[in-house]
This record gives structure tokens, sequence and C-alpha cells, in this order.
């Protein structure tokens, strides 16, 4: 089995005119670990990113299958869908428990790496904001928009990386800051990479999250690495650090992935 796909029925979802998912597997033979989601910006349909031969490599490494995801509001000026509690997520929730009675896996409890980009970085805030049992890892990509930027001590203890474009909008660029700012001054196992010469866009992202996720994957926080967001220093966590000035980065690769995409 390679792709398997499956379409949410609306009639629960007043707000959605789109919930589909487009699943990617490698091998059926061989235990699947987790789910790796790909979640693009606003409205947009993510399918078609399962066949990115980069995703596959890694989602392959991880013994992981993929899941490109296509949200769409019935108002396309709007992105609601982002607010996963709110009955999206649980779409895809379903969408995982469906292939499981498919293909007779038990995949109920399978855990999640989320990838997304404007609007589908809020979808996944939002989704380790309702479900953190469920999440390994996500990322933010340029995504700005959130209607609760506060999270409970599970989703802080997530890992995370919020990317934002140093040429994006200056509401963009504050809001990213913000919502960082504020759960990693609580502790939040999170970083913010700020890209330069980067708009709204993927830039430097991928390469980072590659690192990232093989990192968050092996669950060894004891090589937990910090970054500076000022100066860019990388080292060994330490007992004491600043909060407000630095990112928690969950190995040493991944630290000057992040490092080396802010250069």
């Amino acid at each position: 089995m390679k792709t398997w796909e499956y379409s949410h029925p609306l009639d629960i979802l007043p707000k959605l005119q789109q919930a589909s998912f487009r699943f990617w597997v490698d091998d059926m033979s061989q235990p699947i670990n987790g789910f790796l989601c790909l979640v693009p910006g606003t409205n947009g349909d993510g399918r078609g990113e399962i066949d990115n031969g980069k995703w596959q490599a890694i989602a392959k490494e991880l013994g992981f299958g993929l899941i490109g995801c296509f949200f769409q509001d019935k108002d396309l000026k709007s992105a609601d869908y982002c607010l996963a509690d709110d009955g999206s997520g649980q779409t895809l929730v379903n969408a995982i428990n469906e292939f499981g009675k498919e293909h007779k896996v038990n995949v109920k409890q399978s855990k999640l790496l989320l990838w997304g980009y404007s609007a589908g970085g809020q979808f996944n805030f939002n989704f380790a904001r309702w479900k953190p049992n469920r999440v390994l890892g996500f990322i933010v990509n340029k995504g700005a928009h959130y209607y609760h930027r506060q999270v409970r001590k599970p989703t802080r203890a997530i890992p995370a990386i919020f990317f934002l474009g140093e040429q994006d909008t200056p509401e963009r660029i504050e809001n990213i800051r913000e919502v960082f700012a504020e759960n990693r001054n609580k502790g939040a196992k999170w970083a913010l990479c700020e890209e330069p010469k980067c708009a709204h866009g993927i830039c430097e992202s991928e390469r980072v999250s590659y690192e990232f996720f093989k990192a968050v994957t092996k669950g060894d926080k004891e090589n937990c690495w910090t970054g500076n967001n000022e100066t860019l220093e990388i080292y060994p966590a330490k007992e004491e650090v600043d909060y407000s000035k630095t990112s928690c980065l969950p190995n040493e690769e991944t630290a000057i992935a992040w490092k080396n995409a802010q250069i």
C-alpha cells in the first residue's frame, strides 16, 4: 500500500466544505510508528505533498506514514478550521482511525508529527493545544493569528519550532514573537527561528524541520541544546537559562540547522 484517501462527512461541520486526507505508507508489512501530517496554507490542498521525495524519505527513515491534509472553509476568506478543537482536529483523528480499520492496524493512539505552513501552522498549534498527548512535535511556519495564545503545561512540554520571515508583514512577525515569548517564558520547550531575507514563504524551514523531526522521535531529552536568539550561540542546555532570550532545541544537529537557517 502506498496511498489511501479519506474524505470526512461534513454534515456535522457546517463551516467546512472540505476535510480530506491522503495517506502514504512505504511498507504496510512493517509497524507504523506514527504519522507525519503536512498542512498547507489558507484553504490549500496539501494532499499532493505526500509525493514529495524528501518527506517520503524522512517518513521511511522514522517508520512513519505521511498524511497530506486539505481543509477548506465555506467562506474562502476565512480559515476558521485552524481552531482544531472546533471540529477540524477531530476529522484528522477520525481519518486516522478509519485508516486503521481499513488496513487492520492499531493506530488509535499513534503519535503525530505536525508540519504546517501559514494557516497550517496555526492548525498545528491549536491541535497541540487540544490533544497534546497525541503530538510528538510540531512546526509553526509563518503562522501568525491566534485566538488562544497561552497553552497549558502539557502543550508547553511538546517540542516545537516557530518560524518567522524577516521580510514578512509586521503583524505576522509581532504575533509569532508574542505567542512564542508568552509560552517560552513559562518554560515551553519551543524554538524561534527568524529567517533573514525570507518573507511569507517556506525558505529554510523544511531543512530545519527534517532534523527536528528526527530528533524528537528519538525522545532523548538528555541531549537538549539551547540556542541564544540574539547571538545564535548554541550549547548544551544548562540548569539555568533566560527563557525570554533562548530557544529550546532537541539535539545538536537540530541546533546547528537552526543556527545555519538564520545566518
